[in-house]
């Protein structure tokens, strides 16, 4: 009697282990997104990533960001440069999974893990997309594993002579 018992609660914990969920890949970057991007004010650091020190402090920018649930924007308080105005041409789209720079679409290229080994011993994890025409566009955003801080990247570079345009490498 206590067998088919048995073999009935193994059974329903198989099913439970192996039970498919409705939620797609996308749902979870929409909650990493969601998490790594709160609305509100933020004063960030623009980092110096291409020195031979790692991650270090190059400015700051203050910027806020807005969501509906569907779109997550940004707007600059002190951005007067070609670099700090560009966040504000930049929009996520949740729910096809796109970043938006300018007229460029960005399409999603995948997870993106990054060690760097400074003094801080900065490893994150994050998101990428892309867009490749006349220019290569590439939006990165991650979370620094040690502080939780968002690791946010916007790159615009020249095909052909690779010559950057823009790197806005920012951490908050």
């Amino acid at each position: 009697m206590k067998q088919p018992i048995l073999y009935g609660i193994l059974l329903c914990i198989a099913i439970c282990a192996f039970a498919k969920t409705d939620r797609q890949p996308t749902d979870w970057i929409q909650q990493d997104i969601a998490a790594m991007l709160p609305e509100g004010d933020i004063l960030a650091v623009i980092l110096d990533i291409k020195g031979s020190y790692g991650m270090r402090a190059f400015g700051r920018l203050s910027f806020s960001i807005g969501s509906d649930g569907q779109h997550i924007w940004f707007h600059t308080y002190d951005g007067h440069s070609l670099p700090t105005n560009m966040l504000d041409k930049v929009q996520i789209n949740l729910k096809q999974n796109v970043v938006i720079i300018g007229e460029a679409e960005l399409n999603y290229v995948g997870v993106k893990k990054v060690i760097i080994n400074d003094r801080f011993d900065n490893k994150w994890q994050g998101y990428r997309w892309s867009f490749e025409g006349e220019k290569r566009y590439e939006f990165t955003l991650g979370r620094v594993e040690s502080s939780g801080q968002t690791f946010m990247r916007i790159q615009i570079n020249r095909i052909g002579n690779n010559i950057s345009l823009l790197d806005l490498p920012l951490l908050f």
